[in-house]
């Protein structure tokens, strides 16, 4: 990622081919898999701007708020809770629309 690379929401994370590193005040951290991520958002229309993306984010440790967010080209850690296949997305959104 160069210098100059913006970052205003998570599709520019997704634009670059970087992840999501999200950091918790109990010292828990992990990586999102900001694609799948940015997706799943895209599905349930949150807003996925970066000053308001830790807003839809939980630690899997103690279910607090994240306190820092970062780019990372390190591979997603994080459990993986996102649909797997394109049917169970196909299915994800149909729910969605009702």
């Amino acid at each position: 990622m160069s210098a100059n690379t913006r970052i205003d929401s998570l599709w520019d994370v997704t634009r670059i081919g970087s992840n999501l590193a999200v950091f918790c005040d109990c010292g828990h951290s992990s990586i999102v898999d900001a694609k799948r991520c940015a997706r799943w958002y895209g599905v349930h229309r949150f807003d996925i701007r970066w000053h308001v993306l830790a807003r839809h984010l939980r630690c899997t440790k103690c279910r607090g708020r994240p306190s820092h967010l970062r780019v990372t080209h390190q591979l997603p850690t994080a459990p993986d809770r996102f649909p797997k296949t394109e049917d169970q997305w196909n299915a994800l959104i149909k729910r969605q629309r009702g």
